[in-house]
Formats: structure tokens, C-alpha cells, sequence
């Protein structure tokens, strides 16, 4: 898997402000829903909507609003949304969208025939186990 080093976002609201997920960002929205890992749940509705017109719009504040805490640690989940009107919502949501799908890891290559490369050599030393017969 190839690594991507993650970038700040640069959004354009009232100021230009920076949009990152760190840590404090993941821990954040945990504290925000009150249960821990619920930023992976975040995350997947965010990038599993590829129409911005269907992200429900608290888990699109709250998102935006935990990767804009490291550039503004005084920012409010209220005083983001009210930087937003629909316009500014889908237009960052696309920004923010496009980026993080560019920051994940690519998935594994697979050979044609569908074997895992990362496996041990089989006897074909192409990583297949040979079928038994009888």
C-alpha cells in the first residue's frame, strides 16, 4: 500500500482557514458523540456519499468543524455552521471529499487470476496452493 502524506485542506469561508484530520481531530468528534471510535463512522458516511447532496448535514459540520480545530482551537461546531450557507456546503464538501479520498491508501494489487501476491509461494511459485485430486 502506498502512503500519502496527508495535506491541509486550504478552505476559503469567512478567512482562509485549514482543514486537517489529526489525532485531536479524530479524538474530538469521539468526545462530540461520546464514544470511542465514532470518528470511523464519520469518516465512512462522508466518504461513502460520492453525491454531496446526501451527506447528512451534522455529520458534514461536525467534520468539518473537528479538521478545523488544529488551525482554530476556538472554534465552535455552531460558529462553523454558520460560515456555511448551502453554496459554501458544496463546494467545501466536494473539496474535502476529493482530498481525503486522495489521502487513503491504494488497495492491494492482485494478479489476474485473483491470487493474494503477499502469499507464500505454492508450488507454482505464484503464491496458489494446487488443488487436491483424488
Amino acid at each position: 500500500m502506498a502512503y500519502r502524506q496527508p495535506k491541509a485542506i486550504p478552505v476559503d469561508l469567512d478567512k482562509r482557514r485549514y482543514f486537517f484530520l489529526s489525532m485531536n481531530s479524530y479524538a474530538a468528534i469521539d468526545d462530540e458523540l461520546g464514544r470511542e471510535g465514532a470518528w470511523v463512522e464519520v469518516l465512512e458516511t462522508l466518504l461513502s456519499q460520492p453525491e454531496t447532496k446526501t451527506v447528512p448535514i451534522k455529520t458534514f459540520r461536525l467534520i468539518l468543524w473537528a479538521g478545523l480545530i488544529d488551525d482554530d482551537p476556538e472554534l465552535t461546531l455552531q460558529q462553523v455552521g454558520a460560515l456555511l450557507d448551502f453554496a459554501a456546503f458544496v463546494r467545501v464538501s466536494l473539496q474535502i471529499n476529493q482530498a481525503l479520498s486522495g489521502q487513503l491508501p491504494d488497495a492491494p494489487a492482485t494478479s489476474p487470476e485473483g491470487d493474494d501476491p503477499n502469499a507464500p509461494a505454492g508450488p507454482s511459485g505464484n503464491g496458489a496452493t494446487p488443488s487436491a485430486t483424488h
